[in-house]
């Protein structure tokens, strides 16, 4: 989850002071910004409730990661395609930062939950403080370089994602204890699941070969 915070704070405000970078008009640049907000901030509410936490943050870093790496490699030439990848990028990571927010809180336990948050969003905090440097200094040597950082990064924060554990419909965990059970339950029931499938198969094969009477 740490990851999660530190990229995209980073990816967020990296894309918010890249006016200058992807539009030869930075204030337009920064009120389409705000506009594409919008969709992320309202429309990525019933997709939460309906798809979950996990897959959804997953989507949306690795489609960020992959907008963010085409635009190097897209002509000057064509200045609208690159407005409208960064964007769009802009709005995906726009929806990450929002999903997070419930998924971090969902995943830490009750009796460390703020101690949690807290040091996740200092992490996104330590990626915002980045994003400027990352813009002016190795921006003004390689121009390119920016977007290709940002989007390598998006891709491997998602990639880290998948490592922890969905949290639609599950009940929030009291204590470490209970979180670290719920694990070890979930892959006791699944080896009960796995067990039951080759049982089941077993019977069925005997079935088959068991010469009629």
């Amino acid at each position: 989850m740490y990851v999660d915070y530190l990229v995209v704070g980073m990816v967020y405000f990296g894309l918010s002071l890249s006016g200058g970078n992807f539009s030869a008009d930075p204030f337009l640049y920064m009120t389409l910004t705000g506009l594409v907000e919008i969709p992320s901030n309202t429309i990525i509410i019933p997709f939460v409730a309906r798809f979950g936490r996990r897959s959804l943050t997953v989507l949306f870093y690795l489609l960020s990661g992959v907008l963010l790496l085409t635009l190097p490699f897209i002509p000057a030439r064509i200045g609208w395609l690159i407005v409208t990848l960064a964007l769009v990028g802009k709005m995906t990571i726009t929806s990450v930062f929002n999903i997070i927010f419930l998924y971090a809180s969902d995943l830490f336990p009750t009796e460390v939950r703020t101690r949690g948050m807290g040091t996740s969003l200092m992490m996104s905090r330590v990626g915002s403080m980045t994003s400027p440097f990352i813009n002016d200094y190795l921006g003004s040597v390689y121009p390119w370089a920016p977007s290709l950082l940002f989007g390598v990064v998006s891709v491997v924060a998602g990639v880290t994602t998948l490592a922890l554990p969905e949290t639609l419909g599950i009940a929030l965990p009291d204590t470490i204890a209970k979180l670290e059970g719920r694990g070890t339950n979930e892959n006791q029931g699944d080896s009960r699941q796995i067990k039951l499938k080759v049982v089941s198969h077993h019977n069925s094969c005997k079935k088959w070969v068991q010469p009629s009477q």
